[in-house]
């Protein structure tokens, strides 16, 4: 037995056999005082435990665990080296460390409550700004409607001057928008020459930053645009506050704390605000999260939100596991105790084992694992994450709570919601196209429920014959029925889903070579997921422009579709256009690329013929980058061509392809955003 440190007697002699059951009760003013702790805070020789024999528990946090602590001999050095030589002791260290970590219990507790109420917040103020859009537009549009009236009396009133050969010196009603007074000025205004104002200007140049995304990292890594870097700072640094209160900021200079009890309380810290992010990383993760209906985020700022949240938390599992040991080194290892001794314990084995578990999940969920090898990446995100959930459990009782309530979510996601609504059994039919892509027609939906999905939306692809435990994601290619160029369609109709599969490796490569032929296959289809985002910032354009690189055409087209089916729809009521101009820029590699959209492309032909209302333009153009006459378009110069000089309407730009593809697209964004042009830009990104 080494050696007991000589302060340590002193401590013992004063504060023998006092026992805790925590919480109990502090002072009217909420501080647990050092009289109030000492009747519940035992401080023995080491290996002297009185509840089973063993030296059980070394950690200070562990008066928390629920039951009667005993703290051992290491601890009792600890607490004697923080301040504390007595219980009798007014103003000391073990008061002070308790009121330290029941604020960072109740951290905890705040910072997931306000994770809930952060999108309801959100979603109310969606709610308010669309009800002012409403009514912006409305009033915009009686405006208009009067300036028109305005235009035809004046229109009769001349009509009627050059019949009868002489002036007339009637008057004419005028609507109070124009000044009569002034008659230097065009009796009907032109909405283009208008100046933008300067507040508008300055929004749109605020929205022109956020918009911006920089070069790829010097590791070749894509930087997120301006406004997701900007919200995942903030939550970074939301953290780190909360990690320092209480002990270095917000922290009265009387309250009792060495500088070595501050390093404990900050290891402390770490580990609780890490787990106290997985409630938050696993709603990030689900398919169904209720977050992206609330917010309305689009999916790249969803995604690349949960791994802001998950670099945070193995970050704060990296400061938490390197505190610990500085803990040691202060604390216990004056006292002779060896930190493989401390090491060796169940609790601290499965702290090892968590954290060994994220780093390694955490390293297979990089991009260049995700893009090449799928299957990897999936099998090892899902059991790196069981696996560290399970030994988190058993690391530290203040955990449990928030791993039971992860694995809820995970249960609700997966287990309920799946397997109640969205999965179905189907037949597909698959043959290639070309080399590289393969066509997947899923018909004949079985238990005599049809599957329905938005535009835009994506599935999960399991083919049970090979493995019911693989599901692959894809877009969906085909707008759902009610959103597609057939008039007579109607919504929640039959119609086959149709997905383009590129071949790259592993299961996509296995699937062309099976489909080289045409044949019919048992599927699982697991679906429809997406959200509203593009389709409800579409809504709010004169013009749209969709930019496509190869198969990110898949995300395009439903979206185009919707579009011009609601101007169909509009001209069968009998109404005008709302969307004066839509085109669609489709860069491809192959000039055989463009079949997969063959048949669409013709019956688009048709509906430009006779089924779109007056003043509306609808333009495909298909560019190939490779071959005799192959090239890459200037992007900014074709969206530039549809935007035009007119400074008045809402143009949105939808893109889906490359990386590079998008940068050049939020690019332009910029530029125009700027120039004070109202451009809104959506990416469409698929990545899990």
């Amino acid at each position: 037995m080494p050696p007991q440190h000589p302060r340590l007697h002193a401590c013992h002699a004063a504060t023998t056999d006092y026992r805790c059951q925590f919480p109990s009760p502090c002072t009217e003013s909420g501080r647990c005082t050092d009289q109030d702790t000492a009747g519940r805070i035992s401080l023995e020789e080491r290996g002297a435990d009185s509840a089973n024999g063993k030296d059980e528990m070394w950690w200070p946090s562990s008066v928390f665990n629920g039951g009667p602590v005993v703290l051992s001999g290491p601890v009792s050095e600890f607490i004697e080296k923080g301040g504390v030589a007595s219980a009798q002791v007014s103003v000391g260290g073990r008061g002070a460390v308790i009121d330290a970590l029941r604020l960072s219990r109740r951290i905890g507790v705040v910072y997931n409550v306000a994770v809930v109420l952060f999108p309801v917040g959100v979603f109310a103020v969606r709610g308010v700004t669309r009800k002012l859009k409403r009514w912006r537009k409305a009033r915009e549009k009686k405006k208009r409607q009067r300036r028109e009236s305005l235009v035809e009396a004046s229109g009769g009133v001349a009509d009627a001057s050059s019949m009868s050969g002489e002036s007339s010196s009637g008057s004419v009603h005028v609507s109070g928008d124009v000044d009569v007074a002034d008659e230097s000025k065009p009796f009907l205004a032109d909405d283009s020459n208008r100046k933008t104002a300067w507040y508008t200007l300055l929004g749109r140049r605020l929205r022109a930053l956020l918009v911006y995304q920089r070069p790829k990292d010097g590791r070749g890594r894509v930087v997120p645009p301006n406004g997701i870097l900007l919200a995942n700072a903030g939550y970074f640094f939301v953290t780190v506050f909360l990690a320092v209160y209480g002990i270095y900021v917000g922290c009265a200079e009387d309250a009792g704390l060495s500088s070595e009890l501050k390093e404990f309380l900050l290891a402390d810290r770490f580990g609780l605000l890490f787990t106290a992010n997985q409630p938050l990383n696993y709603l990030l993760a689900a398919k169904t999260s209720p977050v992206k209906t609330l917010t309305g985020w689009s999916y790249e700022q969803y995604l690349v939100f949960h791994m802001a949240v998950s670099s945070t938390c193995f970050f704060m599992a990296i400061l938490h596991v390197g505190w610990t040991y500085r803990v040691f080194r202060l604390f216990l290892a004056p006292t002779g105790r060896s930190y493989l001794s401390i090491f060796l314990r169940r609790d601290m084995l499965a702290g090892a084992i968590a954290f060994l578990s994220f780093t390694l999940f955490n390293i297979t969920s990089q991009d260049s694992v995700r893009a090449k090898r799928y299957e990897f990446f999936l099998a090892t995100h899902i059991g790196f994450s069981a696996l560290a959930m399970c030994a988190l459990y058993f690391h530290s009782p203040s955990a449990k709570p928030y791993v039971v309530t992860s694995l809820a979510i995970w249960a609700i996601d997966r287990l309920v919601h799946r397997a109640w609504r969205k999965r179905r059994h189907a037949t597909a039919r698959i043959h290639a196209v070309d080399e590289s892509s393969v066509m997947v027609s899923v018909q004949d939906f079985r238990a005599g429920r049809k599957l329905t999905w938005d535009p835009g939306s994506h599935v999960f692809l399991t083919v049970p014959g090979w493995s019911k435990l693989q599901a692959h994601p894809f877009t969906i290619l085909c707008p759902p029925p009610g959103y597609d160029l057939d008039p007579r369609s109607t919504v929640g109709g039959d119609k086959e889903m149709v997905m383009v599969v590129r071949r790259l490796e592993g299961f996509t490569a296995d699937f062309h070579a099976m489909a080289e032929r045409e044949v019919t296959i048992d599927v699982i289809i697991d679906g429809g997921y997406g959200n509203d985002y593009a389709r409800d910032a579409l809504r709010e354009c004169e013009r749209c422009v969709f930019v496509a690189g190869g198969s990110g055409i898949a995300a395009c087209w439903p979206l185009m579709c919707e579009v011009v089916r609601r101007q169909m729809d509009r001209k069968s009521k009998g109404k005008g256009c709302g969307v004066t101009k839509v085109v669609l820029l489709w860069v491809v590699q192959y000039e055989h690329h463009l079949k997969w959209l063959e048949m669409d492309l013709h019956q688009l032909e048709r509906v430009k013929r006779g089924l779109l209302p007056a003043g509306m333009e609808v333009e495909v153009r298909s560019f190939t980058t490779k071959g005799p006459n192959g090239k890459r378009p200037d992007l900014e110069e074709e969206i530039r061509s549809v935007v035009g000089v007119d400074e008045s309407g809402r143009t949105g730009v939808v893109v889906c392809g490359p990386d590079a593809m998008v940068r050049a697209v939020r690019t332009t964004g910029y530029n125009l955003l700027w120039e004070g042009r109202d451009v809104e830009i959506v990416t469409e990104k698929f990545s899990w």
